[in-house]
């Protein structure tokens, strides 16, 4: 059995890879949209441009979502 401070410091490095990543994946979509809003409307299919309209959907819920419980913890 692991002693406490052990497995504490163990979820800390764990949780501290996960926000990491997290970033990191934030930081890609944020980079994406400029080179999104660019694209010719042409090229943008119905069904992409139904994917697209339900990955923001989840996104703006998302934020909506984090911003909520942002304000719950003022």
């Amino acid at each position: 059995m692991n002693a406490p401070g052990v497995v504490s410091l163990h979820a800390k490095l764990l949780e501290a890879s996960v926000r990491e990543q997290l970033v990191d994946d934030v930081t890609q979509i944020i980079q994406r949209v400029p080179f999104i809003e660019r694209y010719p409307t042409r090229l943008f299919d119905p069904g992409l441009i139904s994917e697209l309209a339900e990955a923001s959907d989840k996104l703006a819920a998302k934020v909506a979502d984090l911003q909520e419980a942002q304000g719950a913890d003022r």
